[in-house]
């Protein structure tokens, strides 16, 4: 072989070590095994097999950053929190668990759905990717400000029950898990049961809002405005992180260091909120959302449906009836028939809204933070019904800085889950006045039920529901589940042992 040739040949070869090499990184054995740990903008190549990257491609609609303290026993409504995510293909969702009680972490707790990705982090980990954010956007720390900046995340760490403290900035700590092409992320709590998402997140407005975030049906004439903590979604934008990060506490390594820290036990709904509405230019739409009554019906791929015009709460115990195994197939029947309707417009053309004035620290109804960080709006006089659930509400800041608007729009029959009166009682529908009505919802908390006696006895299944079972749930005497044939395969109540 001539001597070029030799030379030629040695020196493709270390280019192509070279190469290798750039991609080669440090690896680490977690939930995805030989995925490496890199920034979003890397790529990751597996020797053995294609390159991959660390978020799922083509970008989804949303990802939701859920946060976990797995622990020596899982709760009740974990196993259901899954199986509505997975009846919901379009969501994503980032499932980043923190081993803050060291109880390790590698276990996959939602193995075969495959919209879940599950994450395994230590705390110092887990904070130090909080720290490497802030130093970030603080233009740099020495290596002892960053170890100064960890130990604080650390010292403070137990006053953060509910992964709060910097809830805004989920979609930067963990970007390299974040497609960057995804328009809406979010928060959600597990301790509840995401609904038919197709049907009722308002994708045709989202992507105009830097904030969404969903209510109860129900408004009286003082509403509290305040993003929950249990299901919220930001648009995936730097304006957005800009804006959370003029908040005094995070905006110089001084600030997080030296002033008060946020006290309020719920800094997503206290501190976060108040600093977003009246601090912020951001846009938002508050959208009818949440399950409020006290009798709930949850089907997974159907959706959740609250029951709320009170006059039909009765009929509802006949549901329990071990003889009316009919009615309860019917109602199962109904809803899963509801949920192939097509998907409607948010807004109508007969909607009316109206300017509001957004207030702070004025509202005197029942809080659970400090009242001086409360926001409030008193709905137009023109705008209040009787029938409040018989039309949809939302609270919209359009243009950034710009006015806020109390709106109203109508309740159409197809807005409705109408139940069949063969899913409730044996009379003839030539009886029956109208139709018994419930809210198609986009999710329940279980905030009243995980507080109830009848929670422990266990108040849920430890299976999670199949397409084919119903949960439903009194909110002040237990759960049941039933098939699609109408056979009660689960009840919580003591009675039932």
């Amino acid at each position: 072989m001539p001597r070029w040739s030799r030379k030629w040949t040695t020196l493709m070869a270390i280019t192509a070590l070279l190469i290798c090499g750039s991609f080669y990184r440090y690896r680490r054995s977690g939930s995805y095994g030989d995925l490496q740990y890199l920034d979003s903008d890397e790529l990751v190549l597996d020797l053995g097999g294609p390159i991959q990257r660390l978020y799922p491609e083509p970008a989804p609609k949303i990802t939701i950053i859920a946060i976990w303290n797995p622990g020596p026993t899982q709760p009740l409504y974990l196993p259901n929190f899954f199986a509505s995510v997975a009846a919901n293909p379009m969501l994503d969702v980032l499932f980043v668990k923190d081993d803050r009680h060291e109880v390790g972490c590698e276990e996959r707790l939602a193995p075969g759905i495959d919209n879940v990705r599950e994450i395994c982090l230590s705390s110092e980990e887990y904070w130090g990717l909080h720290a490497d954010f802030l130093c970030e956007r603080w233009g740099g720390c020495t290596e002892l400000q960053r170890e100064t900046v960890v130990s604080k995340m650390y010292e403070r760490r137990w006053g953060d029950r509910v992964h709060a403290y910097f809830r805004p900035f989920r979609h930067a700590v963990f970007r390299k898990w974040l497609n960057p092409d995804t328009p809406i992320w979010g928060v959600c709590d597990m301790d509840t049961f995401l609904g038919n998402f197709e049907r009722n997140f308002p994708w045709d407005e989202a992507e105009k809002y830097d904030l969404l975030f969903p209510s109860t049906p129900m408004d009286h004439e003082d509403v509290l405005l305040y993003i929950p903590g249990h299901l919220g979604f930001y648009k995936n934008s730097e304006h957005l992180t800009q804006e959370f990060m003029k908040f005094p506490q995070v905006r110089t390594l001084d600030g997080f260091m030296q002033q008060q820290w946020m006290d309020s036990g719920a800094p997503d709904e206290g501190e976060w909120s108040n600093w977003a509405f009246v601090h912020t230019d951001l846009t938002f739409l508050r959208f009818p959302g949440l399950v409020i009554g006290q009798y709930h019906l949850s089907m997974p791929g159907a959706g959740t449906f609250s029951v709320d015009n009170a006059g039909y709460w009765v009929h509802m115990n006949r549901l329990l009836d071990p003889a009316n195994g009919l009615m309860r197939a019917a109602l199962a029947y109904a809803l899963r028939e509801h949920a192939r309707r097509p998907r409607k417009a948010l807004f109508s053309g007969n909607g009316e809204e109206r300017a509001v004035v957004l207030r702070e620290g004025a509202y005197d109804g029942f809080v659970w933070f400090p009242r001086h960080y409360t926001v409030d709006l008193l709905i137009p006089s023109e705008l209040i019904t009787g029938d409040w659930w018989q039309t949809k509400k939302f609270v919209i800041r359009r243009e950034r800085g710009g006015p806020v608007v109390y709106r109203t729009e109508p309740m159409y029959g197809d807005d409705w889950c109408a139940l069949p009166p063969e899913a409730y009682t044996h009379e003839s529908p030539t009886w029956i006045g109208s139709p018994m009505l419930a809210h198609d919802a986009l999710y329940n908390h279980f905030q009243a039920e995980k507080y109830s006696d009848w929670w422990k006895n266990p108040g849920l299944p430890a299976k999670a529901l199949s397409r084919h079972e119903v949960l439903y749930v009194n909110k002040d005497v237990g759960a049941w589940v039933w098939d699609d044939r109408g056979r009660i395969v689960f009840n919580s109540t003591k009675d039932a042992a």
